[in-house]
């Protein structure tokens, strides 16, 4: 049965691109947000001003397949060190909750 009010998390595999070999596969939990809630996000001034950090922290709650506990420090190393780790993040994030688990 369809809920009206989704869970507040989900859990999402989100692919890490790592220069020179395969993606590292890594789950994430997310914040769900309604649809006005993602979309005040997405857009205007405080969208554009956003660092990729804040913006990552803002939609993940939590992690596993990482060697280091979730926390906006490990966050930042992530993002540091894996370049596409945050359009990754971010572009995951906006596809599940429009889209969700596409399956057969």
């Amino acid at each position: 049965m369809l809920k009206l009010k989704p869970n507040p998390t989900f859990t999402a595999s989100v692919s890490i691109p790592i220069p020179g070999s395969d993606p590292a596969k890594v789950s994430l939990v997310f914040k769900h947000m309604n649809r006005p809630e993602f979309e005040a996000f997405m857009r205007g001034e405080a969208a554009a001003e956003r660092s990729d950090l804040d913006t990552v922290m803002a939609i993940v709650v939590g992690w596993s397949g990482v060697e280091s506990e979730f926390s906006r420090d490990a966050m930042r190393d992530l993002l540091d060190n894996y370049h596409g780790a945050g359009r990754a993040i971010s572009e995951r994030y906006a596809m599940e909750l429009v889209l969700g688990k596409q399956g057969n």
